[in-house]
This record gives C-alpha cells, sequence and structure tokens, in this order.
C-alpha cells in the first residue's frame, strides 16, 4: 500500500506499528489491522479490514477509530469491486485501493489510476437502454449511482455500460473530479443524429401466432403496429407487440407459433430491452424505427412515417 501512495504522491513515506491497542474496542481490535503512516509530516492511520464487512459497519467503526485516535482513518483495501470507490466518497470515508485508486482528502488527493478501457465494437442492450433513457430525458451531470437507481440497474452494470459508451468514442460520459457523469445534449434530435449509428435492433427473434392471446393488451405494441399508432399511417398488418426475453418462456410462445406459410394474427416481437417511456402501452420511437423491417421500408410512406414519428416525438 505504502508503495502505491508514494509512487502517486512521489513521496517517502514512514510506517510503524500502532500501539494504542487498548483505547479500541474489541470488534475493531479484531475487524482490523492498523498501521500509523507518516506523509511528508502528516501522520495518519490506515485500517485495512481482516474479514469483509458491510459499508454502514466500516462507517461507524471509521469514526470510532478517529475519534478514538486523534488521527485521520484511512481504509485499505488490496482488492475491491469498481463501484466501491463512488460509495465510499459518498460515506467521505478516506481509502486506499491497492494499484487503482487513491482518495485522501486530508491531504489534498484524490487520484486514480487511469482507467482501462476494453475495445468494444457493439453496446449492448443495457448501454442503449441506458443512452436512450438519457436522450429522451436529457439527462444532466447524472452519476453512475443516479443512474443505476433511475434504471434499477446495479452500479456494476452502469458502470460497465459507461465502459462501452467510453470504447465506442461516444462523447456523453465526462470526468467530475473522482467520478463519472453522463451529459447529454440539451436536444433530443442533436443525440439521436449522433447516435444512432451505434444503435442495434433490440430484435432478438419473433413468434406469429393464430390467435391474438388474451393478454396482449398488457403488453407494448411494437413494430408496424407501434408506428401507426404514432403516425396516420394504416395499420393492416397483424396485431405487432413486445415482449421481454425473461417473458418467452412463461408465456410459451413456442408452442403457439404457426407454421411457416401461415399468416399469423398476432407477431410477438421478444426484444432486448423495454424502456419507461410514455404511458408504456407503446416501445419508444426510436427503437421502434429499428424492429420495421426491410420489406416494409421499401413502401415509401413508412419511411416517411418513421421520420415523422421520430421528429414529433423528440421535439
Amino acid at each position: 500500500m505504502i508503495a502505491f501512495i508514494d509512487k502517486l504522491l512521489k513521496t517517502n513515506s514512514v510506517v510503524t506499528d500502532y500501539t494504542g491497542w487498548d483505547q479500541l474496542p474489541l470488534m475493531i481490535q479484531k475487524g482490523y489491522d492498523l498501521h500509523v503512516v507518516n506523509t511528508d509530516g502528516i501522520a495518519y492511520l490506515t485500517a485495512q479490514p481482516t474479514a469483509d464487512q458491510r459499508l454502514p459497519e466500516i462507517y461507524r467503526q471509521h469514526v470510532q477509530m478517529e475519534h478514538l485516535t486523534g488521527m485521520h482513518c484511512v481504509i485499505y483495501f488490496p482488492e475491491a469491486r469498481a463501484y466501491l470507490a463512488d460509495l465510499l466518497v459518498d460515506y467521505g470515508i478516506p481509502f486506499v485501493i491497492q494499484g487503482k485508486q487513491i482518495y485522501l482528502p486530508f491531504l489534498g488527493m484524490m487520484l486514480k489510476k487511469e482507467r482501462e478501457i476494453r475495445p468494444c465494437s457493439q453496446l449492448s442492450f443495457a448501454a442503449q437502454k441506458l443512452l436512450l433513457t438519457a436522450m429522451y430525458e436529457k439527462w444532466q451531470n447524472v452519476s453512475v449511482t443516479e443512474c443505476a437507481a433511475r434504471l434499477d440497474f446495479s452500479k456494476m452494470t452502469v458502470s460497465r455500460c459507461f465502459d462501452e459508451i467510453e470504447a465506442m468514442e461516444i462523447p456523453y460520459v465526462n470526468q467530475k473530479r473522482n467520478r463519472r457523469i453522463l451529459n447529454m445534449p440539451e436536444d433530443p434530435m442533436e443525440a439521436y443524429y449522433e447516435l444512432k449509428e451505434y444503435f442495434r435492433t433490440p430484435l432478438i427473434r419473433e413468434f406469429g401466432l393464430k390467435e391474438i392471446p388474451d393478454w396482449a393488451n398488457t403488453k407494448p405494441l411494437s413494430g408496424m403496429s407501434a408506428l401507426c399508432h404514432y403516425t396516420m399511417l394504416e395499420d393492416i398488418g397483424p396485431l405487432t407487440i413486445a415482449v421481454r426475453k425473461r417473458e418467452v418462456k412463461d408465456l410459451r410462445l413456442s408452442d403457439s407459433a404457426v407454421k411457416y406459410g401461415e399468416n399469423p394474427k398476432c407477431v410477438i416481437q421478444e426484444i432486448g430491452y423495454i424502456t419507461a417511456y410514455g404511458d408504456g402501452t407503446v416501445l419508444d420511437p426510436v427503437s421502434v424505427s429499428m424492429l420495421i423491417t426491410k420489406q416494409d421500408l421499401e413502401d415509401p410512406r413508412v419511411e416517411k412515417a418513421i421520420n415523422e414519428m421520430i421528429k414529433g416525438e423528440l421535439k
């Protein structure tokens, strides 16, 4: 740990054993390996948890250690998950994550090793949903933590999405102090024109049904049915609705699918994500535009309707 700090701070720290164990509660004595570090004349305590502990417990014990020792206390982690750093900063806990990041506000230090971004050739469905939602809602200064709460994603999932966005060189993820934030253009149409080359169809597969199921009105319109809903285009095809991947098995769609050559009355599109858009009865317009088939696009009225839908919904 000390070598990592000295390398980043360009200094030489002195480490000594902590000798005031009798001042500390038994839980802290058993739960941490303590040392005193002196960096450029400033002495502080380093505490390495000896077992897995929940963050609220670390926070309470950190407060105790600082109060009882009269020193700043730095929690040391030989390794830790990426999202932990943001949580520790939120709690105001100084920390060192070996080889990755240090946060020593009492020294005026908040340094981070350069993030390694893996190459990415295609956005995941999670990242695409994130960008679409952020575009519609005009997100500004939204952190990983805030993004996870808004989308009901884990912070790890959002962190991976941010990595993908950076790897694709989409210029909407920025560094603000110690954390990454997402900033979208104020004009959704501007974002759409910049992002559409990165987006991919959310379609996974389709099922044609002989009859319209009773539960059809509980699912959002998709494909041509959704396009007709957004525009004046007449819907003369089968009812098209969307379901999530996890719903396919429960709905037993494979059992009820029509045979090749038959004309279905209802088409079920299994898609990779569904954004929270409008009242939830129709898929979001950008996703709808990507679900229109090449055959339907041969009709110039369809292409015109798509443009009307995008401009009308993103105004």
